[in-house]
């Protein structure tokens, strides 16, 4: 399934957290339904994440900063309690930029320890979190006003 969302200047997002599980990697993934995100104050939103374990999370960060994956405009934080993962507590959610989100929908699932991106072994797997904007961007949304 695809999901497009459409979000007025100033509208709350309530929208249906969806996370994949198994495969974390091409167009077939299994897409599941978790619990509704909680509606938004205007200082986060539902975005795109990779799943990466806390003691990976620098490394995996450092390497989507590389190749312009990381979407900064939120922040990193720990995963949501209904990612489909064994241990949410165990990982961090980082949000993701469209290329990045289409890059790893064309790999073979079975690649993930590709030699020419060795990061996506560190990828635990994807998803759709809520995440607060990076201050950066919050300090811009002031800044207009």
């Amino acid at each position: 399934p695809t999901w497009i969302v459409s979000v007025e200047r100033g509208a709350s997002l309530v929208s249906n957290n969806v996370c994949s599980k198994e495969p974390i990697f091409g167009t077939n993934a299994v897409v599941k339904d978790n619990a509704s995100l909680p509606a938004t104050q205007g200082t986060s939103m539902a975005t795109t994440v990779v799943y990466v374990e806390k003691s990976k999370a620098k490394e995996l960060k450092n390497a989507l900063e590389e190749l312009s994956f990381l979407d900064k405009t939120f922040r990193m934080l720990n995963a949501d309690d209904n990612a489909l993962l064994d241990d949410p507590s165990r990982y961090i959610a980082v949000p993701i930029t469209a290329s990045c989100d289409a890059y790893l929908s064309q790999l073979v699932p079975d690649d993930t320890s590709s030699s020419s991106s060795p990061w996506v072994s560190l990828v635990a797997g994807r998803g759709h979190q809520v995440a607060p904007f990076s201050t950066k961007m919050l300090g811009n949304r002031r800044a207009r006003r």
